[in-house]
């Protein structure tokens, strides 16, 4: 009989949100109903009801193998809260009795005044305990030593936003049943060590934002964290900016989808040995290795990208990374490459040839400021797909060749500071490109001031409205073919032969300004012939 009553009720519970969704959505749907309806609705509300009731008495499950009984994973504090009993002392001392809880019913004014927490033996922690001990902002000590948390099943945010504790001592703290670690010690930014090492986290399925703004965490002790069912990693070491070693090595990844900014902002850390990762689930690398400053060289020859769909600023602000290895990555499904590069003003190196870029869409400063490359393979790439490249080699100051013959440019909408800043580019056959949707050139071209020669006779502008000071500063041009540049009169013109060779600078004051102007009354159709200056 009993057996039987707790399949029904999983069974029940199973469906409960999907009831529920469809009671709501049929209510806001409609403001009055009709009276066939009633009758349906009714039984939507009966059914509600009694799932309640099954919740509230089924908070546990029988564990028939085991002999036990365990809490279910989906419990609600909305149903099942028990506040702790406890006592203020001092004004600033917090006496958390004996029994079991998982509420502890103070505002934040009155948990700002806390700067001690205080725990009894025989105290217990069960179910849902998200936020449990968060926003002691001023507390320094937590007592955790007596607290039985072998029932606990959801931690996030559990230690969360304590920004002066300074220690914690989890010797005797029980993880085992824990499914949500997400945001545990975000942003206890005072604490220096955490040994975690007796954590068993084998059921854990989310460490989101775990150790995300310890700033000052010097020491972490993970190696023992069992992460074969672990889903999600996002933002896990953001922030972390004193952290200089990092133990990764027992990590088993291959349940993982999204490591967004997962060693973002760990500005000491110099190196990370990864060799052990599984990413063949991961969708998401948006950042993950973003301002690692201190990272020199980066090893991903193990790494398996293939449903990877975003690598937005994936090594942006890794300004001391000299060496890298991408050789083995398949970027076939990415869509996003923004800043995958930017500011790497370290590398000298880069060979990009085994990269299938045929569904990215976003390429915009994807090398800004990468200062010293002087070596770039971007053989490989078809960009048939790209929509944006504004300021994709923008600041590449070592760079004098750059091999684009292979760019599809029909679809791209943005060139807007593409090459800006190349101080040392003297070699470019850009004459290919289609520039037949591309809106804005603005800065194009802009101290490009080693550029000799620039055959843009193949470039349409139709669309094009702005290309203010898209050859400013390109003071070495000595020949510019722009011959079939036309609809001048709707386009920003302003300042685009600033500081340019003074001859060049005078066929614009002389013919170019005088066409324009004959351009913008409509007397003439502007079409500008090709210009030389020997």
């Amino acid at each position: 009989m009993k057996n039987c009553y707790f399949k029904i009720q999983e069974k029940l519970q199973i469906f409960m949100n999907e009831i529920i969704n469809n009671l709501f959505s049929q209510i806001d749907r409609k403001k009055y109903f009709p009276k066939y309806n009633y009758l349906k609705i009714l039984i939507r509300i009966i059914i509600f009801i009694l799932l309640i009731l099954v919740h509230l008495i089924g908070f546990f499950k029988y564990d028939y193998r085991n002999k036990k009984k365990e809490i279910k994973k989906f419990s609600l504090n909305l149903f099942y809260a028990k506040k702790a009993n406890f006592e203020i002392k001092n004004n600033s001392i917090l006496l958390i009795k004996k029994g079991a809880f998982n509420k502890i019913d103070l505002d934040y004014e009155k948990r700002k005044m806390i700067k001690s927490i205080l725990i009894e033996q025989g105290s217990k922690i069960e179910g849902n305990c998200s936020f449990l001990f968060s926003h002691f902002v001023n507390c320094k000590n937590i007592q955790i030593e007596n607290l039985d948390t072998s029932d606990v099943i959801d931690m996030e945010n559990i230690f969360f936003s304590n920004k002066n504790l300074e220690h914690l001592d989890f010797k005797n703290f029980d993880t085992s049943n824990v499914k949500n670690m997400n945001g545990m010690f975000y942003k206890c930014e005072k604490i220096k060590k955490l040994d975690l090492s007796n954590f068993k986290t084998s059921n854990t399925i989310s460490m989101d934002n775990m150790f995300r703004e310890c700033f000052n965490l010097i020491e972490l002790k993970i190696s023992s964290f069992d992460t074969r069912n672990t889903k999600s990693m996002n933002y896990m070491f953001d922030s972390c900016f004193r952290l200089s070693q990092l133990d990764l090595s027992n990590f088993n990844t291959s349940n993982v989808e999204s490591m967004e900014y997962m060693f973002a902002l760990a500005f000491s850390i110099k190196e990370l040995d990864l060799s052990n990762f599984n990413t063949i689930k991961v969708k998401n690398m948006h950042s993950i290795f973003s301002y690692c400053k201190s990272l020199i060289e980066l090893d991903l020859s193990n790494f398996n990208t293939s449903n990877v769909e975003n690598m937005e600023k994936m090594f942006l602000g890794c300004e001391s990374l000299q060496k890298m290895n991408l050789f083995n990555f398949n970027t076939s499904n990415i869509k996003n490459m923004e800043k995958m590069f930017y500011n790497c003003e370290s590398l000298q190196e880069l060979d990009l040839s085994s990269f299938n870029t045929l569904n990215v869409e976003k390429m915009d400063k994807m090398f800004y400021s990468c200062k010293s490359l002087k070596q770039l393979n971007l053989s490989s790439f078809n960009t048939s797909n790209a929509k944006n490249m504004e300021e994709m080699f923008s600041n590449c100051e070592s760079l004098k060749k750059l091999n684009l013959s292979n760019f599809n440019t029909s679809n791209v909408i943005n060139m807007k500071g593409m090459f800006s800043y190349c101080i040392s580019l003297n070699d470019l056959d850009i004459n290919h490109f289609d520039t037949k949707n591309v809106v804005d050139m603005s800065f194009m071209f802009s101290s490009c001031n080693k550029l000799e020669i620039l055959n843009l006779s193949n470039f349409i502008t139709i669309n094009v409205k702005n290309m203010n000071k898209m050859f400013y500063n390109c003071s070495s041009l000595k020949i510019l073919d722009i011959s079939n540049f036309i609809d001048l009169g709707k386009i920003n013109l302003d300042r685009i032969f600033d500081l340019t060779s003074p001859d060049l600078k005078k066929i614009y004051n002389n013919q170019f300004a005088i066409k324009l102007n004959k351009a913008y009354n409509n007397e003439i159709d502007f079409n500008l012939k090709k210009l030389k200056i020997d």
